[in-house]
């Protein structure tokens, strides 16, 4: 299976997917899509070693860290969009992204879509029941998220489209390109699914894209960062040279890594029989095949107010309250309870305090942050004491 292969061999394959895709279209109209993430990254060094100076876009939502931002302002021919609406607006409007785009999705039908088999779908896969066509589970059934659907605040897969996609929609109807991006299928069943449905390349689409890292898994990206530190930090170097800039300026950027400093280190796991600061075997005969590696702060950097893939990174909110503390305090304080009952934004805040620990009461799912009772105390009331009370909890479950 492609994501087995060695990462040597995973970069060939990739940077055919993207040959394939750049002679379908003219390499004049395509792009990347440059998040600044350390996917994103890699993408763009792969890209730009075969095209140099293929245009980069990159989505300024206003959600990252400042870190990130500051990383991608580093790199030459970057376009930067925005959205037309703000995250709250988006939250007030559609609800929290919470869980996964694909729950979160799920969810939204159930409470919203019209009756019919659409709706009904959502809601088997909720409950654990929807089959395929030969009679089989569903491997789309989530019946552990079940409980989402009695959340007292709305929940939605809207805020990619809107903060992400959108922008990048305009900007290619704009230009006429078609962007080249560094999703993995490894990241949810939905996009293993698109993966296998219609491969790296989607040329016969309504709106045609490349996803040549499709196969990869993050051991390849952290490995592909650590072994070619040097060369992307020169590419990033190249660009102020094709700028003018003198080399002495230039040294005196002094960045550390070709990542975001919000990753901090990318660095092997070091195993029981050896001792940190001492050179590895891995690093002994060069050679990091079976080596796996680690990030010393962030995991997922991503827009730092999203809660998808939390149950997979749970202590992410901690990480934001760490590297970028009034940020954090935005996205944690405030919220009220609208003329419908459900929880969402007001003018002192996001309210996400009450959204992680409903999820924590109501699905067990131990997301991580500080101050979860200063918070409770300074913005809840009596509704969400009762709410996030597990005698409550005890009582509605019966």
């Amino acid at each position: 299976m492609l994501q087995s292969l060695p990462l040597e061999v995973k970069i060939q394959k990739t940077r055919l997917r993207i040959q394939e895709f750049a002679e379908e279209f003219g390499e004049d109209c395509v792009y990347a899509a440059f998040s600044g993430g350390k996917d994103s990254t890699v993408l763009l060094h792969i890209l730009r070693q075969m095209y140099p100076g293929l245009p980069a876009v990159f989505a300024d939502t206003g959600l990252e860290y400042q870190s990130l931002r500051q990383f991608v302002k580093h790199y030459e021919h970057v376009t930067w969009v925005k959205p037309e609406i703000t995250f709250k607006e988006v939250v007030i409007q559609y609800g929290y992204p919470v869980i996964g785009k694909e729950v979160a999705s799920y969810v939204w039908v159930a409470r919203h879509a019209k009756e019919g088999p659409y709706k009904q779908g959502r809601l088997e896969r909720l409950e654990g029941t929807n089959r395929r066509r030969d009679g089989n589970l569903s491997i789309y059934n989530r019946p552990k998220y079940r409980f989402l659907l009695d959340a007292p605040f709305e929940l939605s897969d809207i805020c990619c489209r809107e903060m992400k996609k959108k922008p990048m929609h305009r900007f290619s109807k704009r230009t006429g390109k078609y962007p080249i991006i560094a999703t993995m299928a490894e990241e949810s069943q939905l996009r293993k699914g698109k993966w296998l449905k219609s491969g790296c390349n989607s040329f016969q689409s309504k709106e045609p894209n490349s996803t040549p890292m499709a196969f990869w898994r993050e051991q390849d990206i952290l490995r592909y960062l650590y072994q070619y530190h040097d060369e992307i930090l020169e590419t990033i170097y190249d660009g102020y040279r094709n700028q003018g800039w003198p080399e002495e300026e230039i040294r005196k950027l002094d960045l550390k890594h070709p990542w975001a400093d919000c990753y901090g280190e990318i660095e092997p796991y070091i195993k029981k029989n050896e001792v940190k600061g001492q050179i590895s075997f891995h690093e002994y005969l060069g050679e990091y095949t079976d080596c796996k590696f680690r990030t010393t702060k962030c995991r997922r950097t991503g827009c730092i107010y999203c809660l998808f893939g939390i149950t997979q990174d749970r202590d992410r909110m901690l990480q934001v309250q760490r590297e970028e503390p009034k940020i954090a305090d935005y996205v944690l304080r405030g919220g009220m309870f609208n003329e419908r009952g459900m929880w969402q934004p007001d003018q002192r805040g996001l309210g996400f305090w009450f959204v992680i620990e409903w999820l924590n009461v109501h699905g067990n799912l131990s997301i991580v942050f500080e101050g979860k009772k200063e918070y409770e105390e300074q913005y809840g009331n009596e509704r969400t004491r009762s709410l996030l009370c597990p005698v409550f909890r005890e009582i509605t479950s019966i």
